[in-house]
């Protein structure tokens, strides 16, 4: 009888537990404008491309390459400026409000192995970083995320900067009040990458432009 009993308990609970994860990106107000690229340029024009020095990078559509959909972002690096790390810089502009708690998340697949860095930081001085989340992006399409708690109400660059001259492609961009929910693709979900590398810096003072 108690091994029956703790059987039923260990299944409401599982049950339970798999509720809870299917929260579907229907329940998420996403604030991203353009963020699945399949307005083509008109998506484009929507986010600011940042480079200092002696950097270069063009961004343009591919409809040849998508985690879903007929399109994505194709991010091409030629060159990197050492005095310059975090760009290319790829941004949108949001505001965001204190004590709300918001998850940014992507789908991302380089042409080799490479670090990008998801961020959040004022657009005007002081120009707060809100954080930094640095992940490892592989050569077969993910989706990354980080979720992070505003300390004020700001008007902030909302996206992802950095990395070395290797091109990678962008789809699916999200950027919502709440914690994670993960992407469903033709009813499926696509798992994050387990291989991606923390690096949150929580209302670090920047010295960059």
């Amino acid at each position: 009888m108690r091994a029956r009993c703790l059987l039923i308990g260990m299944v409401v609970l599982m049950v339970c537990l798999v509720s809870v994860g299917l929260a579907v990106d229907d329940e998420i107000e996403d604030l991203i404008r353009g963020g699945d690229f399949e307005e083509g340029f008109a998506d484009k024009d929507l986010w600011t491309l940042q480079i200092e020095g002696v950097a270069a990078c063009t961004l343009t559509i591919d409809k040849h390459e998508s985690v879903s959909g007929k399109a994505s972002l194709f991010v091409e690096v030629t060159s990197i400026d050492n005095a310059a790390p975090w760009v290319p810089w790829i941004w949108q502009t949001h505001t965001i409000e204190t004590g709300e708690t918001y998850t940014l998340s992507m789908f991302l697949k380089a042409e080799e192995e490479r670090n990008v860095v998801l961020n959040v930081r004022d657009l005007n001085a002081p120009k707060q970083e809100h954080f930094e989340k640095t992940v490892l992006v592989g050569t077969e399409w993910q989706e990354y995320w980080a979720t992070f708690t505003s300390p004020k109400d700001v008007e902030a660059k909302v996206g992802l900067r950095g990395g070395p001259a290797i091109n990678y492609w962008i789809d699916l961009i999200k950027f919502y009040e709440g914690e994670y929910v993960p992407t469903e693709i033709d009813g499926q979900r696509i798992a994050v990458s387990p291989r991606s590398r923390l690096a949150t810096v929580w209302g670090v003072l920047k010295a960059r432009p």
